[in-house]
């Protein structure tokens, strides 16, 4: 397991091992692949996207039958439909329609009722629970229609780190003994004393996971691990890409 360790302007990362595969903050593994959470109170969708960007997530991403029916079960009969991470921006046209995860469309698969999707109702896209089409994806206006909704965040190793995620462990400055402050090459050290490296940052889950975890404290920002030798050619401190 890879350990990242955040600190207050400075970020570690360290290593450790574990094989086994879990689900935290109370999500839970669902068809052996998903770390799923439920939220059952209508809410609208952006609500629901924020909410689930705070835990490093997104809205569910459904790719193939057997995950979507494995989510349908998960929900259950609650008698509520719920947001899913889809974002259509043609009608009837499965291709034009994005997963939140940002990696691809539902060109491989998606499970739209019949005469969707229908972008003149709405961009966004949920799953019905109940009835004939139970577990079948629906467009629907974003702004102004509240729903329940279903996270999806990556899973990770089992470990004691507080800030687990994604086969990571966070910590920031001011929960290790280190100073909570220091200057990029002082912070770069102190990483690497400790057989870590400050942060990289790699997709935009990870960056809300980490914003996430700043949200508590009044901090306006952090230092990574980015560098720069030129205009428009960055690079993370660990060599990572």
């Amino acid at each position: 397991m890879h350990f990242s360790f955040i600190f207050l302007v400075l970020v570690y990362l360290t290593f450790a091992f574990g094989d086994s595969l879990i689900c935290n903050n109370g999500f839970t593994v669902v068809n052996s692949n998903k770390c799923l959470k439920l939220f059952s109170s209508a809410v609208k969708h952006r609500t629901a996207e924020a909410n689930c960007a705070s835990y490093g997530g997104t809205l569910v991403n459904i790719r193939n039958s057997i995950d979507n029916r494995a989510v349908t079960q998960f929900v259950g009969n609650i008698g509520l439909s719920f947001w899913i991470g889809v974002y259509c921006l043609e009608s009837n046209n499965p291709s034009s329609c994005y997963f939140d995860d940002d990696l691809g469309t539902d060109t491989a698969f998606n499970n739209f009722a019949k005469g969707f999707p229908n972008t003149d109702i709405g961009g966004c896209v949920y799953s019905a629970t109940s009835g004939s089409l139970a577990g079948q994806w629906i467009s629907s206006e974003c702004d102004n229609v509240e729903m329940a909704y279903v996270c999806e965040i990556p899973m990770t190793r089992a470990d004691s780190c507080a800030h687990n995620y994604n086969g990571y462990c966070y910590i920031m400055s001011h929960e290790n003994s280190t100073s909570p402050i220091l200057s990029f090459n002082d912070a770069y050290k102190s990483c690497q004393d400790n057989c870590a490296n400050l942060v990289s940052i790699h997709s935009r889950r990870e960056l809300s996971y980490i914003q996430g975890i700043y949200s508590p404290f009044n901090i306006s920002s952090v230092t990574i691990g980015g560098l720069s030798t030129a205009p428009m050619a960055p690079y993370w401190s660990d060599l990572s890409h």
